[in-house]
């Protein structure tokens, strides 16, 4: 599989496109898009630093990255979302009671799988 960064393509992302918050890549041979999740994040100070893309939440004792995502997005398995978002490096770690975590708004998480299914389709 050849891939190349869909922003290196003949195609201009929009400015208010959720897509520039993450690494998205087409496989040249078939065109399919692909989110990738296995390189290193950073996110940009300008998103980071965008209050109003976040909610916050209050770690409380036993509380996991799974768990914190279910309560957010319906789903344990966007865990890796609130990691990116709050420079968690290890997963497994416990997380602190009392900690603050920045939390992705349930809106604009979503926005993101709409963004790639419109450019799937186009």
């Amino acid at each position: 599989m050849s891939v190349v960064k869909y922003d290196e393509l003949d195609r201009d992302l929009p400015v208010s496109s959720n897509l520039r918050l993450y690494p998205v890549v087409q496989d040249t041979s078939n065109r399919m898009l692909y989110l990738n999740i296995f390189r290193s994040y950073n996110v940009s100070d300008e998103v980071y630093n965008n209050e109003s893309l976040f909610d916050y939440y209050t770690v409380i004792e036993d509380d996991w990255l799974e768990n914190i995502s279910s309560i957010h997005y319906n789903t344990p398995y966007l865990w890796w979302v609130v990691a990116l978002f709050n420079k968690i490096d290890n997963p497994f770690e416990e997380l602190q009671e009392g900690k603050v975590l920045r939390i992705l708004k349930y809106t604009n998480i979503y926005a993101i799988f709409d963004d790639i299914a419109e450019l799937e389709s186009l």
